[in-house]
């Protein structure tokens, strides 16, 4: 993934992550949206990434100029309420999801070893 940091407009590898230039961390809910937002993360499909990934270098630029971004408020809500989701989202809840999609094929491999061994046993 490719981002800009928000506070000195040099690239980084995801949103999240410290900028190597100037050592800004994204650490509250408006800055971790803002970080997103200059990043290729924002948008699903490779063709709405490589759209957007031209305007993130004008961005960059306009804020290693010192200018303020104006940020799309309508993104910036969407951005906002999807980390809400993704904070509601428990370990727990995540290893259940997984123990319902996973476990009845792990238990027929169980059952299928159980059979094999038995037949080979007699």
């Amino acid at each position: 993934m490719y981002a800009v940091c928000l506070k000195c407009g040099k690239s980084k590898d995801a949103p999240y992550k410290r900028c190597s230039e100037c050592g800004f961390k994204p650490a509250d809910d408006d800055s971790m949206a803002k970080s997103v937002y200059l990043s290729l993360g924002r948008f699903d499909t490779r063709a709405e990434q490589s759209t957007y990934e031209y305007k993130l270098r004008e961005l960059a630029t306009e804020i290693r100029s010192g200018h303020e971004i104006a940020f799309d408020q309508v993104d910036m809500d969407r951005l906002r309420r999807q980390k809400i989701e993704v904070d509601s989202v428990s370990d727990a809840g995540v290893l259940r999801y997984l123990l319902r999609v996973f476990f009845p094929g792990l238990l027929f491999l169980l059952i299928l070893a159980g059979v094999l061994i038995v037949l080979k046993l007699l």
